[in-house]
């Protein structure tokens, strides 16, 4: 098995949007809204209400006018897709995303992320953040160590001393 996507509630869509797109260098893949029968031209509903994509041209601005509110923007770079739907996301939920990276990668998003950005770890093979939405995200490479055996930091235990 493998991760097909990460999906996020965050505040504002647009916002969101642009922060991944230009941290991560995502391209958008999909702009949503929820409509209704009425809404949708081709009226092939099964139900009242469903998920229409606007065309891939389309901007917020163009979505706005058109009277359809965004309900989802999917993201993607590679095999990485990110989901993101509007609502508050609760502390404590996610502890931390973290995705596989090359240290050119990784050097890469650490050159686009804001001043502002909270840093908790930054060294050339790792950086782990905090977005603007609450979300600590990690790049890494491959394999996976906890912190205390990636730094040599060792417990005695009474079983293991001579």
């Amino acid at each position: 098995m493998r991760t097909k996507h990460v999906a996020l509630q965050v505040p504002d869509l647009q916002r969101a949007e642009g922060f991944y797109r230009h941290v991560f260098d995502l391209e958008v893949v999909t702009r949503e809204a929820v409509v209704t029968r009425d809404e949708l031209a081709s009226g092939d509903l099964a139900g009242d209400v469903t998920w229409a994509q606007l065309p891939h041209t389309a901007t917020w601005e163009d979505a706005r006018l058109a009277g359809a509110e965004v309900q989802m923007v999917g993201l993607r770079r590679g095999e990485l897709l990110l989901a993101l739907f509007p609502g508050d996301p609760r502390p404590g939920t996610v502890f931390l995303i973290a995705i596989q990276a090359t240290v050119e990668e990784i050097a890469s998003v650490r050159g686009r992320l804001p001043d502002s950005t909270p840093v908790e770890v930054d060294q050339d093979a790792a950086l782990t953040f905090l977005d603007p939405f609450g979300f600590r995200w990690q790049l890494c490479g491959p394999g996976f160590q906890g912190p205390g055996d990636a730094h040599g930091r060792w417990l005695e235990v009474p079983s293991q001393r001579r």
